[in-house]
């Protein structure tokens, strides 16, 4: 009875459901399993010329489960960032301005398990 079941499913969702979407509602991997966003910080620094530091934004990502930054995944664009630890945690931003993603730095601070992205305003 249960083979019965699951080829009237089947029949269903190949009816309804294209091939690519049938596949992706079949699936059961870890892969998509929801990532929780990790705890982080965001603010916004006001130039300093006398120490050199230009208009920027400081991000403080704390990822406890990572030792070190080359774990992180980290995606920045003028307008947004992505910071992601496969299998782990998953966090999207939209800046509040635009940044120069060319001259953008991430430190990591081990003390902390916390990774730290200046991002320059451009």
């Amino acid at each position: 009875m249960r083979e019965g079941l699951c080829e009237k499913t089947e029949a269903y969702n190949s009816l309804y459901f294209p091939d690519d979407a049938y596949s992706f509602l079949c699936c059961s991997s870890s892969s998509s399993a929801i990532l929780r966003e990790p705890k982080f910080s965001m603010e916004e620094l006001m130039p300093d010329e006398a120490a050199g530091h230009p208009h920027r934004l400081e991000v403080h990502i704390h990822l406890p489960e990572i030792s070190n930054a080359s774990e992180a995944n980290v995606d920045i664009s003028s307008s947004a960032l992505k910071v992601s630890v496969v299998g782990q945690c998953s966090l999207s931003l939209q800046l509040p301005f635009a940044v120069d993603d060319a001259l953008s730095k991430a430190k990591w601070i081990k003390s902390k398990r916390e990774l730290l992205l200046v991002l320059p305003k451009s």
